[in-house]
């Protein structure tokens, strides 16, 4: 049984997104977007500034089979792309 992160668990400001949103956003970025992993959630930030662009709920602490991951996008994320913003349906 699949287990999910509480959604009071994804950072103040960001807006949580279904997995084939946040790997369409990551995809077609013009940043420089590069995973910061944590032992339970992992920061996705843009190279040379450090900002926060991204969040998930997987660590390197938490790789469990059962592990339901949350993702979620910070507004500036969520508004390079309308088909992100607008909650498209994205194919993985």
């Amino acid at each position: 049984m699949a287990t999910e992160a509480p959604t009071s668990a994804i950072p103040n400001g960001m807006r949580q997104v279904t997995k084939a949103q946040f790997w369409y956003a990551v995809m077609h970025t013009n940043l420089n977007v590069h995973p910061f992993p944590e032992r339970n959630e992992t920061f996705w930030n843009v190279v040379g500034t450090r900002h926060c662009w991204g969040w998930s709920s997987y660590g390197f602490g938490n790789q469990k089979d059962d592990c339901e991951i949350v993702y979620a996008l910070t507004p500036s994320a969520t508004t390079e792309d309308s088909s992100v913003v607008r909650g498209d349906e994205v194919a993985a």
